[in-house]
This record gives structure tokens, C-alpha cells and sequence, in this order.
């Protein structure tokens, strides 16, 4: 008899029936979170920093599961765009996030239908501002994020993702 307090080891030491079933529990909990895993796979991105138009706007796919893009402000007056695209219909959820900023950083946050209508424009962002809006599927929608002063000491995250 086994006691909620044996450990790993305890149960492997254990009989050939014990065994199986600690067996067959660690191989289902393994096969159950693999296909978790790849239901939730994170990418990452570094921004290309020839993005300073819609033109040349970095340009993404936007699934189910979060995508984050690392992006540098290099200089007064520093523009990026991207371009996301929904890999299917439903509400794109897109947030901007940095951290160790000056006081006076000035970073405005904006979000682009396909026709290019401003969809919203947050002004002096505070390091988590965040913007859903429902995108059919293979539409796209472009953000801007606009730099005009201040420091950023790290690099800012655009994440998003199709909820």
C-alpha cells in the first residue's frame, strides 16, 4: 500500500504493477501536453527595422496562440509599422508593453483597418495599452507605434493574438 507522501522513487521501487501504471500515467500525461504545447505555441519576433511605412511594414500572421515582436526606438521621431494578418475570423486583441521608461517618454500607439481608417490612436502610452477589434479572416489591420522622445531603456513588445 502506497501513501499520498511516497515519492517518485518510492513508487518506482514498488512492485511490476505499480510500475505499469505509474508507466502509463507519466506516457498520457506526456502525450496530453505535447499536443497542448503545440496548440500554444509562443513565437517570438525581432522588428526589422526597415518599417517605417505601411509600405514596408513588418508583417505577421495572427493565430489563436501569442506572438510577440521585440522592437527598438532608434532615435527622435522613430516610426514602425507592422502589418497583422487573421488567420481566421474573430477579434485580433493587440497590446503594446515597456518597461523602464523615463518620465517623459512619449510613444503613441495606433491601429490601421485595411481601408488605412485610424481604428484608435492612444496617445503617450503607458507601457500596457491594449486594443481588440474584430478582423474577418485573411484581413489585416496595421499598427503604428510612433516614437517622439524620452528614453526607453529596453526594447517595447507588440503581442497579439486572434481570442
Amino acid at each position: 500500500m502506497y501513501c499520498i507522501h511516497c515519492t517518485k522513487v518510492d513508487l518506482i521501487k514498488g512492485d511490476n504493477g505499480m510500475k505499469k501504471i505509474l508507466g502509463l500515467i507519466l506516457a498520457g500525461s506526456l502525450i496530453l501536453s505535447q499536443g497542448m504545447i503545440a496548440n500554444a505555441a509562443v513565437r517570438e519576433w525581432v522588428e526589422d527595422e526597415n518599417n517605417d511605412t505601411k509600405a514596408t511594414a513588418d508583417k505577421y500572421n495572427v493565430y489563436e496562440s501569442m506572438t510577440f515582436v521585440y522592437g527598438t526606438v532608434n532615435g527622435y521621431d522613430d516610426t514602425d509599422y507592422f502589418k497583422l494578418i487573421a488567420t481566421k475570423s474573430g477579434d485580433m486583441a493587440i497590446e503594446l508593453y515597456f518597461d523602464k521608461a523615463s518620465s517623459d517618454i512619449d510613444i503613441d500607439f495606433y491601429v490601421y483597418d485595411s481601408s488605412e481608417h485610424i481604428l484608435t490612436k492612444i496617445s503617450n502610452c503607458k507601457g500596457e495599452d491594449n486594443y481588440k477589434t474584430y478582423v474577418d479572416e485573411n484581413d489585416y489591420v496595421y499598427v503604428r507605434v510612433d516614437y517622439d522622445g524620452g528614453n526607453l531603456a529596453e526594447p517595447y513588445q507588440l503581442c497579439f493574438d486572434m481570442v
